[in-house]
């Protein structure tokens, strides 16, 4: 269509947007967006489309013949390639599950702990893509796997694995209109076209085309201009043929956006650096922090921490078949991945040991007000080293261990704290 060429499809104008504070109240019912993040310019909701044919029936001929639609679901991942401390709590926030804030001198500090429950919060989220091609809404989006990275002279980093029910909707819209077949011009049911100004309007129409009443194919033309009007009248190159039929004509257009079209501004908070970065291992929860153990933050090379939900997610009895009305996490795993400059025998001999001992990572950035940081921490009151290796990197040794993070019994798994200046997560 000759219009395309004036859209803007460049990725540097995508933008994104969640609904961090407030989560959904049910499944699939929509949420409103109130943060805008700034992620990886890679990062796409993508939408993933269910689908079977009748291969295996016999049809009376050799290939497939039908497609049968079977749903919608989105999986897709959010990438925070310079987190920040709104990054991390909303993604521990809806990782974990449980989150209580309150106040932290001018800030809040946000203690958030695994939910013991299944049912995990979710949340709606939003994508425009490029600068004026459209705007999509997702509901029910819900952390499959979570996993927090820093590596030395680097930006400590974060991954978010998304998957979503499948229910969404699009601000670009297709309507049916009703016309002969040779007509000039249509007249939509009921919308506007968006646009301040007539190129704009324009632009937004992204496809006419007519049912040819004889042969039964689409038969595309050009827009030419859309109305100011409400309803908005659509001009069109006429079909060259003279055939009056009335047939079915079908329009993709934006029309006025929506309230959710709207894009939250972005919250502007420092970036976290591996420097702002320490684990202490070996020490023993009390008074709701790590005592004892002691630190390793030089030697480190890279340390990661991995939560997964294993999230299940599908169609079930009594829902609609375009989209999952399930959505219940597996069992809860967390990891924890350290490799560092080996400069002595502790971790080696913890691991023969089958040791047991708590760790806390710690994440501290600029102040906010004198004293208090931008930044987190993550308690683990019980961890056991399951896998471990020595090598030689470079001139010097290095060992890397796989910790898994355990129940002890009385203590919860995992208990994190994170400061910012927003008010609140998941509520």
């Amino acid at each position: 269509m000759n219009q395309d060429k004036n859209r803007n499809n460049l990725a540097d104008f995508n933008l994104f947007a969640v609904s961090a504070g407030l989560k959904e109240t049910a499944l699939n019912t929509f949420q409103t967006l109130d943060t805008g993040f700034l992620v990886d310019k890679g990062m796409i909701m993508t939408k993933k489309r269910k689908s079977e044919t009748d291969a295996g029936l016999a049809r009376g001929m050799e290939e497939e013949s039908e497609l049968f639609f079977l749903g919608d679901s989105f999986e897709y991942g959010i990438k925070f390639p310079m987190m920040q401390a709104q990054h991390l709590a909303f993604g521990l926030a809806y990782a974990l599950g449980a989150c209580a804030s309150t106040a932290y001198g001018i800030g809040r500090a946000h203690a958030i702990t695994p939910l013991l429950a299944l049912d995990m919060p979710g949340f709606s989220a939003a994508q425009r893509y490029g600068k004026t091609i459209g705007k999509r809404r997702a509901a029910s989006n819900y952390i499959d796997q979570l996993s927090l990275a820093c590596a030395r002279d680097a930006w400590a980093t974060l991954d978010l694995s998304i998957k979503a029910t499948g229910k969404h909707e699009d601000t670009v819209y297709e309507e049916k209109v009703s016309a002969a077949y040779n007509v000039v011009s249509l007249t939509l049911a009921a919308n506007g076209v968006a646009g301040a100004d007539a190129p704009e309007r324009l632009a937004n129409i992204h496809a006419v085309y007519a049912i040819d009443p004889v042969g039964g194919q689409r038969v595309y033309t050009e827009p030419t201009a859309a109305s100011v009007a409400v309803p908005a009248v659509i001009s069109v190159t006429a079909i060259p043929a003279s055939d009056i039929t009335v047939t079915d004509w079908y329009i993709q257009y934006v029309p006025v956006e929506p309230a959710w079209a709207t894009f939250p501004a972005k919250i502007d908070e420092p970036p976290l650096r591996t420097t702002d970065c320490s684990l202490v291992v070996g020490g023993k929860l009390s008074a709701g922090d790590i005592v004892g153990g002691y630190a390793i933050q030089e030697d480190i090379k890279t340390l990661t921490y991995q939560v997964t939900n294993a999230m299940d997610m599908g169609p079930r009895m009594g829902g609609t078949g375009t989209y999952s009305n399930h959505a219940r996490r597996g069992g809860r795993q967390q990891i924890i991945k350290l490799d560092q400059e080996m400069r002595n025998w502790i971790l080696e001999r913890e691991w023969s040991k089958g040791s047991y001992f708590g760790a806390k990572i710690s994440l501290l950035g600029a102040e906010f007000e004198t004293g208090k940081n931008y930044g987190g921490t993550l308690i683990f009151p019980r961890l056991g080293i399951v896998d471990k290796t020595i090598s030689v990197d470079g001139k010097v040794l290095a060992e890397a261990g796989d910790l898994r993070v355990l129940e002890d019994g009385t203590n919860l798994t995992a208990y994190a704290k994170v400061w910012n200046l927003e008010t609140s997560y998941a509520q």
